[in-house]
């Protein structure tokens, strides 16, 4: 599944020789930039190192033109970044789109990245959705170490019924990797209690909502009679509301119009008296809270 170790020593060997012919040549990159600029040796060096390892050479030049950030790193550093991506399978193309939004990738330890790319491996999202999740979010690849990738996948699945779920869910609402877990598990708790097909929860991106903006959304609907809570015959009220794509995913306007029947105005005036509201609710459990430690 996984490319040879005989391949990276082939591919630091392949970026050693080319730095090394640069700098005695002092030759030109072949690729012909728009920037019209002087370019750095180690410019040179890095494309044509790309070129050898079947990066394309407008693809570079394109890379460069949009993010010359990356060329900031040593020819070094792009060798090491790589030749790890590439024994875990990634692309030309995955790798492209991976230095060019996350950059800083280049500059990260490289025992750093082997570690997270063996955690988020032993999620058992699949390869080939694992490949596609770290390569739309890059920044997943560089994840705190403290974060623990495994023990929050695995409650996750419990809700979303499957890692494989999770890991489009994830793809969907990469924040749920970061939030701050009793924030993530109440909101997983309520969806949980209105919805008993976790796919909708997943393909909807609802998890990357605040909670109190679901819940403001969904109570407006309650009050307005157009939602009904679920109760032991679920799927003969859930049929009859409001599919949660349309509730979280449609613009103010749009959802008060078309969605509760009503005006903006109305939605903005129920927002400031539910805010207060929840605001009530958080000030009396911290007092009884407080109250309990007395």
């Amino acid at each position: 599944m996984f490319r040879s170790r005989q391949f990276h020593c082939q591919l630091l060997l392949f970026i050693n020789k080319k730095i090394k012919f640069e700098a005695s040549k002092c030759l030109t990159t072949q690729v012909v930039l728009t920037h019209k600029i002087d370019k750095p040796p180690n410019i040179t060096a890095i494309i044509d190192a790309a070129d050898i390892c079947g990066f394309p050479p407008e693809k570079m030049n394109s890379l460069y033109q949009s993010n010359p950030e990356a060329f900031i790193s040593s020819p070094k550093q792009w060798s090491g970044l790589l030749s790890v991506l590439f024994s875990y399978g990634f692309s030309v193309n995955n790798i492209l789109n991976i230095i060019s939004q996350c950059p800083e990738l280049l500059r990260a330890k490289e025992d750093n990245i082997l570690h997270n790319l063996e955690r988020w491996r032993n999620c058992q999202f699949g390869e080939k959705l694992l490949i596609s999740l770290l390569s739309q979010n890059p920044q997943l690849i560089n994840i705190d170490r403290k974060i623990d990738i495994v023990k929050r996948v695995g409650i996750l699945s419990s809700y979303l019924e499957g890692k494989k779920r999770v890991g489009k869910g994830i793809a969907i609402a990469p924040s749920i990797v970061f939030e701050n877990w009793t924030t993530l598990f109440n909101k997983l708790e309520f969806l949980h209690s209105l919805y008993k097909d976790p796919s909708e929860i997943v393909a909807t991106g609802v998890l990357k909502f605040d909670l109190n903006f679901i819940k403001i959304r969904h109570e407006f609907l309650i009050r307005a009679g157009l939602y009904k809570m679920p109760k032991k015959d679920y799927r003969k009220c859930l049929d009859k509301n409001p599919n949660l794509n349309s509730i979280v995913n449609t613009p103010n306007k749009v959802f008060a119009n078309k969605i509760a029947g009503l005006t903006l105005l109305e939605y903005e005036v129920f927002k400031d008296i539910y805010d207060l509201e929840l605001s009530n609710v958080d000030e009396i459990s911290d007092s009884d809270f407080e109250s309990d430690s007395e």
